[in-house]
């Protein structure tokens, strides 16, 4: 084992880098770092230097809300009196008793022949030359999924100084996506197309059992609206609430824009194509789709990727929806399988049963006995509501 004040030093000056340099980003993660190294039972006894240095962080850094949330959050677990310390079995944990993260990993509609077909439609209407590229990715046999995917790495070079501006193209390719989510085939994408083994009424089920939990929520990579029709009431958060609910849409969403002038979020009404910056009243751009790595996007999505983790966290037990095979490069997979403890319940549903057993086989191989699997959310949410039920 490595030298505890040796780790002290390292952790320490991660921080002090990250404030000198005025860099958010590196502040993210170095505040991750830290976190792993007190989840995995580091102690850690210099609470004035951590005091100080994370007073400088919110005097030199323009946090955002959820950032300065994450370092009031970790900090405080060596800063603040009365925390129990850390054990040799491993760190403390923030688990409510029986706290629930549901995770819709799926997002199929995206991936879809008539998800392309639908968005090619919307592009053929434009009289826009500068569509042409996104024809071409989408002709060679692309996935809207995947075209959005190179739409996110643009913007994430224009947030990072690499562009001059985002692409001329990102209206129409937010039209396209709104065409694509319109009409899903619900027979192989389930109600709405969120995923194949949900149903209408699982929907009401779902929200009803995060909705009894405090600090529970579902992560989702679907970036339409229709988890907000079914969980009215459940805002979207860019700072975790451990007394409330959260949806946390990890790919960003429809009526999200971003403004790079002012680094500044604006939500919308609905599903508009553009919109106009409340701070500064130039073009916002859309966010959408998820980054291989959070954090070098833009700020919100940064947030609300550490939104996500705080729930996944705090929760004892998951509902993972249709995900995708664990061995498979999908950054959502990677990232929930990184943040997966020993001793969490988890139940994975899915209807093509190789997947089934190729999470359990991973999850059992870190040391799981505590995973489940079925084919429809209907045959589980019995123990889900059993267990959000206080007591």
């Amino acid at each position: 084992m490595r030298p505890l004040p040796a780790d002290e030093t390292l952790a320490l000056r991660r921080l002090r880098v990250a404030i000198r340099q005025r860099d958010p980003r590196k502040l993210a993660i170095a505040l991750e770092h830290l976190a792993d190294d007190l989840d995995n039972g580091a102690r850690y006894g210099r609470a004035d230097e951590w005091r100080a240095l994370a007073e400088s962080a919110r005097l030199e850094l323009d946090l955002s809300p959820g950032l300065a949330a994450r370092l009031d959050e970790v900090a405080g677990r060596i800063t603040k009196p009365g925390r129990a310390p850390a054990t040799a079995e491993g760190a403390v944990r923030p688990r409510a008793a029986a706290g629930l993260a549901v995770v819709a990993a799926w997002d199929g509609v995206l991936a879809s022949d008539q998800a392309r077909a639908s968005c090619l439609r919307v592009l053929d209407r434009s009289t826009s030359s500068s569509v042409g590229q996104l024809r071409g990715w989408l002709g060679t046999g692309a996935s809207v999924e995947t075209v959005a995917s190179r739409a996110n790495a643009l913007l994430s070079a224009a947030h990072l100084g690499a562009l001059d501006r985002p692409p001329p193209w990102m209206d129409a390719l937010v039209a396209g996506i709104q065409a694509a989510c319109a009409a899903p085939d619900e027979e192989r994408c389930g109600h709405l197309g969120l995923s194949p083994s949900v149903a209408e009424a699982d929907v009401a089920s779902l929200a009803e059992a995060l909705r009894a939990r405090p600090g529970a929520g579902l992560v989702t990579a679907h970036v339409g609206l229709e988890w907000e029709a079914g969980f009215a009431g459940t805002p979207r958060r860019l700072a975790y609430d451990p007394e409330g609910s959260h949806l946390v849409k990890l790919a960003g969403s429809l009526d999200w824009f971003y403004c790079f002038r002012c680094v500044e979020l604006a939500e919308s009404a609905g599903s508009p194509l553009a919109v106009a910056c409340p701070r500064c009243g130039g073009p916002c751009w859309p966010l959408i789709a998820p980054p291989a790595n959070p954090y070098f996007a833009p700020a919100p999505l940064r947030d609300v990727w550490a939104v996500g983790e705080r729930v996944l966290a705090c929760a004892d037990s998951w509902l993972v929806l249709d995900p995708p095979n664990p061995r498979a490069s999908d950054p959502v997979v990677r990232w929930l399988l990184r943040r997966w403890a020993p001793g969490t319940r988890v139940f994975v549903v899915s209807r093509q049963p190789p997947i089934q057993d190729a999470w359990k086989s991973a999850l059992e191989r870190q040391g799981g006995t505590r995973v489940m699997t079925g084919n429809r959310v209907e045959a589980v949410v019995g123990d889900l509501l059993g267990l959000a039920s206080p007591g």
